[in-house]
């Protein structure tokens, strides 16, 4: 049923049950219940003779904006980051082989493009998915490198396993990772560093994106040592409600609750 929600993308937003029927190698009979049943949950909606995504997803959106554990510590943080370092900054998160951006502080000011929340990154291009894939377990980067050789290659991390092992190894032992000048926007590079779990696995990066046109430069030691610092406060914090040590953390719940049961 998952498989069906998968198809549904920019590129191709509306779907028909022959349509599905023929990419998922289903039966009609199985795709059309399966697509009842998301019709049914709002995760789905009729367009014509066509389904595309449903409202429950926008009231889910909502819901994760307002009380997304990591989100709510982050975002004074990020707020702060763009005013201090006149950047783009990015709060990302790793969903199985994916890197979804989960909130963007972003102003015209900074001479950098708007990423927007909900997009996801190239998974071997550019420093958040290079920090990412340095702290992530030996056994799922050579599933990854068995699947994605010639992908790693081209973005230059390695044209067999132990150089592209050897190149994520030098990325982890200096905690992040500054792309190149251009390597994903003109004139744009990025500053990523990761964000651990309460017991230290990954679950996304802090990211900056500064513009060349502006003061900063690669070499730059202050925005490096500002992000570094805030990733660390963020990784902290959120181990704390992990660990439920954040004393107003069922009260704010509770409130959010009350909120979201209200009527408009």
């Amino acid at each position: 049923m998952f498989d069906v929600l998968n198809l549904f993308s920019v590129a191709k937003p509306l779907w028909t049950v022959d349509e599905a029927t023929a990419a998922l190698k289903h039966s009609r009979s199985t795709v059309y219940r399966y697509i009842r049943t998301l019709v049914k949950a709002g995760l789905l909606a009729s367009v014509g003779r066509s389904y595309g995504l449903g409202p429950r997803i926008v009231e889910l959106d909502q819901q994760m904006r307002l009380t997304d554990p990591l989100l709510r510590v982050a975002q004074p943080q990020l707020a702060q980051l763009r005013r201090r370092l006149n950047a783009v900054v990015l709060l990302m998160r790793l969903f199985h082989d994916r890197i979804i951006c989960i909130h963007e502080e972003w102003d015209e000011r900074t001479g950098v493009p708007a990423a927007g929340r909900g997009r996801a990154v190239a998974f071997f291009r550019g420093a958040t998915s290079k920090v990412i894939l340095a702290h992530l377990p030996t056994r799922r980067l050579k599933s990854l490198y068995l699947n994605h050789a010639r992908d790693i290659a081209k973005a230059c991390l390695g044209d067999s396993w132990n150089a592209f092992a050897g190149n994520l190894r030098d990325v982890r032992r200096r905690g992040y990772h500054i792309s190149e000048v251009g390597e994903l926007m003109t004139g744009v590079f990025s500053i990523a560093v990761p964000i651990f779990s309460g017991d230290q696995k990954i679950i996304g990066s802090l990211t900056v994106l500064q513009c060349t046109t502006g003061k900063r430069s690669r070499s730059d030691e202050l925005p490096l040592a500002v992000v570094r610092k805030a990733a660390g406060d963020l990784s902290k914090a959120y181990a704390a409600i992990e660990s439920g040590r954040t004393p107003d953390t069922k009260l704010a719940r509770q409130k959010l609750a009350r909120q979201l049961a209200e009527p408009l």
